[in-house]
């Protein structure tokens, strides 16, 4: 059952967060920082009672910005996420081994 609510939350926000369309296909170093970010973002999120919105939306954006990826790496990678189900997957199994 968790495995599903996580399965729910990466893909709300790879549809919710992609950005552009991209091409072709994404350079592993880029889906493994990708996937090492977002599930670091979604277990402080899963963990965390945030006071707002914009405290959440804080801790996704910290979570980016220490991926070492630029803007354009990740919105390519969250594009690839939302039409890639073994990268939603890969991260799902990520925020599973790591939010436990």
């Amino acid at each position: 059952m968790r495995r599903l609510l996580v399965i729910g939350a990466v893909a709300a926000c790879a549809s919710g967060c992609g950005a552009g369309s991209g091409s072709g296909s994404l350079d592993p170093q880029v889906a493994t920082a990708y996937v090492e970010a977002q599930a670091h973002a979604l277990c402080v999120v899963q963990k965390t009672a945030f006071q707002t919105q914009a405290e959440q939306q804080a801790a996704s954006e910290r979570a980016q910005q220490d991926s070492g990826l630029t803007a354009d790496e990740f919105a390519e990678a969250q594009a690839a996420a939302a039409k890639d189900q073994a990268l939603r997957e890969r991260l799902s199994d990520r925020v599973v081994a790591l939010c436990g």
